[in-house]
């Protein structure tokens, strides 16, 4: 069975590996309106995630955030975060 991708590329159901972007293809997509989750370590070292708007500016995924936030204090004592964007 064949499907199509948000890059508008045709694939089969059934391959094991996912396909490689390209440049022009992570354009495409980081120029959408979506939402990021952002991941990051808690004092216990839980997870705190939560949606995020995002801007892309160059290379660059900015998040918008206070000085007096949950994930701002998170980062600043345990500056690791992962950023999942779902299309």
């Amino acid at each position: 069975m064949k499907k199509e991708d948000i890059a508008g590329r045709s694939s089969d159901a059934a391959e094991d590996k996912p396909s490689v972007l390209s440049s022009a293809e992570i354009d495409k997509i980081l120029s959408m309106t979506l939402i990021a989750n952002l991941a990051t370590l808690d004092h216990d070292d839980g997870i705190h995630v939560l949606p995020m708007w995002f801007l892309r500016v160059g290379n660059d995924i900015c998040i918008p955030t206070s000085s007096h936030s949950h994930k701002y204090r998170n980062l600043r004592a345990r500056p690791r975060a992962s950023v999942m964007i779902d299309v």
